[in-house]
């Protein structure tokens, strides 16, 4: 993989609120070898993801912005966070379409 191919795997989260503006990260698909896939982001914008939550991705085909609620990725969104670090990840479910994130 080159670097340039890293940025498609780019993506928005927006965490709505309810008294304020909308919140809103970067966050990060990776794949291991054994075809699991991660979300990462920094754990200050995965604190504030709630059952409302959205990612915006680019269609790797088309190009097009693609508007994904988060929490069809996981069903029991549980974030694991770095003891010291700014940053948080969590495993995306195999039944949700991972092939299509990652193409």
């Amino acid at each position: 993989m080159k670097i340039k191919d890293c940025f498609k795997y780019i993506i928005s989260i927006l965490s709505p609120t309810i008294n304020g503006p909308e919140r809103i990260g970067i966050g990060f698909f990776v794949q291991t070898d054994d075809d699991r896939l991660f979300l990462i982001t920094a754990a200050h914008v995965a604190r504030e993801t709630n059952v409302k939550s959205r990612i915006v991705m680019n269609d790797l085909n088309t190009g097009l912005p693609v508007l994904l609620d988060l929490h069809n990725l996981k069903k029991n969104f549980n974030w694991s966070y770095h003891p010291f670090a700014d940053i948080a990840a969590v495993e995306i479910d195999g039944d949700s379409d991972k092939k299509e994130l990652m193409q």
